[in-house]
């Protein structure tokens, strides 16, 4: 059984007729995309800081065009990076919320949804989806366009011992990881940024012969041929060297020669494969031959575009429309502090032979320069150099105006701080919105994206997840519980949105203000809920009583949802109390309990108000009486 599917190694195709159809496909996706590989490869130059370089067509490599005399000045003030970084903050400093709707207003589909709902929460969390959507983002910023890929993987998740053989066996789990671009290829005809449009895609990656034959079953053997000169693995050895390496030219390749390409071949449900079809093959053999595997409808990849570009699969990325704005910029801040060398330290003008030692013209104060005279022939002497024309720097900041301009990112997000003369919270939060609006549909694509995933995640636990799993989640009252799912009480996938709530403005100061004042005008009552958003990293002193109440209501709701009765104490803030009965009473878990425990819930909930309603009524004569 292959590693990511669930298919039986029975339905390999020996043919060479379809090694030959998936091979040939395979070149013309990889010669297709070759052109995007060499923008790809110049995006990730910039963004790692080498940004005197250029592509040269002909040997297929950048060339870095900075080598030159050591008094040029080749200055790089990088602000690939400050873009990517920003962009990426922006999608990432929310946790994306997943709602999940049904399908009836059926209890058990609520419920399915519900427990969905917290599938999804869960995995964020533990099975690193976080990380791989930072990943995700940082493709797709950079690029162009990100891919994120939802399989089963049987060699992963909770470890039981299997009642037959005593061993210890995995019980597989959902796995969510960011891809590479240059691992992609799709269908050349493909003119649709939608992954559902894409007739077929290929997922070429390379691992060592020992891990496929474990994965696949069948002996594999290390590719033979050299990988040295493709994009991808100059790609590869640019990310692990140092971003500001001098010699793009000389450096040393990753030796591939103890690995195997891995060919994954991937196509949509269509008339002759209704089913979809799913290949994996190697340059000599295919490994498996079947249809989509996990139940699905669809390739199991999602992807985030930073530029929409229509009739194209691939999108667009920021720093391919800033790479002419930074190379100027780099040109100018290094054409000043030229000037600046020269001014310092200018040219001599001197006869020929009069210095008998030329080392001693340098930049030390108070040295005496002997040199021969010769009569009637000016002593030699520093060249007056003209000061740089004011347009220079003007030059400067226009250059600076358009890389925010085209980057869509002005001075409130990009350097946090308020523009001259702004000081009012909410008007940071207009500003702050027009760059919001600029990147909406970014922001759609990250939502479909991410969408994406939730429904086949979703899809994989429906079908896999045959047995309960326990999973931890957080409620809203903030204690831990352990819920036991399976994947029939899952609802269908198909009703999953994300929203990645950018509804409270980007600037900290603009959003505190916004807050204080739905505070002040009474549109939020709930001190617990104020304090969340202001994002204090620990509230436990400030509302520790508060908490405390909190979390033991909680656990009364808890007890007499057995059956077990509660009284309120004195010692209680009955208000809390109440406001967290009130709210379990409203929720889906309170209409699940026996009528039995629901009653109990009632007449404590009556009891707490009673008690609520004689201290309001006796801090008002209080009030009277003073």
């Amino acid at each position: 059984m292959p590693k990511y599917g669930s298919q039986s190694l029975k339905k390999v195709d020996t043919s060479l007729e379809l090694l030959d159809q998936l091979n040939k496909r395979l070149t013309q996706a990889r010669d297709f995309r070759l052109s995007l590989e060499a923008q790809w490869y110049k995006n990730m130059a910039f963004y790692m800081g080498k940004q005197w370089v250029d592509y040269d067509k002909k040997t297929r490599k950048l060339i870095n065009y900075g080598d030159t005399p050591s008094w040029r000045v080749r200055h790089v003030t990088n602000y690939m990076t400050t873009v990517v970084q920003t962009k990426v903050a922006l999608l990432m400093k929310n946790k994306p919320i997943w709602n999940v709707m049904s399908m009836t207003d059926d209890t058990a589909d609520r419920e399915g949804a519900k427990l969905s709902q917290q599938l999804l929460d869960y995995l964020w969390r533990k099975e690193n989806v976080l990380e791989e959507s930072k990943k995700l983002v940082h493709y797709g910023t950079i690029f162009g366009s990100g891919l994120i890929k939802t399989y089963w993987d049987t060699e992963a998740g909770p470890r039981v011992e299997d009642p037959e053989t005593l061993e210890k066996v995995s019980l597989g789990e959902i796995q969510v990881t960011a891809v590479s671009p240059f691992e992609i290829y799709p269908d050349p005809q493909c003119k649709s940024s939608n992954m559902a449009d894409c007739r077929w895609l290929i997922h070429s990656y390379r691992i060592s012969p020992e891990e496929a034959t474990h994965r696949y079953g069948i002996e594999i053997v290390a590719d033979t041929e050299s990988t040295e000169d493709t994009l991808e693995r100059q790609f590869e050895n640019l990310v692990s060297g140092s971003g500001y390496s001098e010699n793009l030219t000389n450096q040393s390749y990753k030796d591939d020669s103890d690995s195997v390409t891995i060919n994954e071949y991937w196509e949509n449900p269509n008339p002759i494969n209704p089913n979809g079809k799913y290949c994996v093959f190697t340059k000599t053999q295919v490994l498996y031959d079947g249809e989509l595997p996990y139940a699905m409808d669809q390739i199991p990849f999602s992807k985030y575009d930073d530029i929409y570009v229509m009739d194209r699969f691939w999108g667009m990325s920021t720093i391919e429309q800033l790479i002419p704005l930074q190379v100027e910029y780099n040109k100018t801040r290094s054409q000043i502090l030229e000037n600046r060398n020269l001014m310092a330290n200018p040219k001599w003008v001197a006869p020929t032979d009069s210095i008998t030692n030329k080392e001693a013209i340098n930049s030390e104060p108070g040295e005496i320069i002997w040199y021969n005279a010769i009569q009637g022939i000016n002593p030699p002497q520093p060249m007056s150099m003209p000061s740089p024309p004011a347009y220079l720097f003007q030059q400067e900041d226009k250059i600076l105006g358009d890389l925010q301009i085209v980057s869509g990112i002005s001075d409130v997000v990009m350097r946090s701080a308020p523009p001259t003369g702004v000081e009012s919270g909410r008007a940071m939060a207009l500003l702050a919105e027009k760059d919001e609006s600029r990147m909406s549909t970014t922001i759609q694509s990250f939502e479909n994206a991410l969408g994406k995933v939730g429904r086949h995640c979703v899809q994989l636990a429906k079908v896999f997840y045959d047995e309960a799993r326990a999973i931890r989640i957080a409620g809203s009252d903030n204690i831990a519980r352990v819920v036991y799912l399976k994947g029939q009480n899952l609802s269908s996938p198909e009703d999953i949105a994300v929203t990645i709530g950018q509804g409270l403005g980007f600037s900290r100061l603009a959003r505190v203000e916004l807050l204080l004042e739905m505070w002040d005008r009474g549109l939020m009552r709930d001190p617990q809920q104020l304090i969340h958003l202001l994002e204090f990293g620990d509230d436990k002193g400030v509302n520790e009583e508060q908490n405390m109440d909190r979390n033991n209501a909680s656990v009364e709701n808890m007890m007499m949802s057995q059956g077990q009765p509660a009284q309120p104490m004195p010692w209680e803030d009955h208000m809390i109390h109440l406001e967290v009965h009130r709210k379990y009473i409203k929720s889906e878990d309170f209409k699940q309990i026996p009528p039995e425990a629901q009653q109990l819930l009632f007449q404590h909930y009556q009891d707490t108000n009673a008690i609520v309603q004689q201290q309001m009524a006796e801090m008002a004569q209080q009030q009277e009486n003073a």
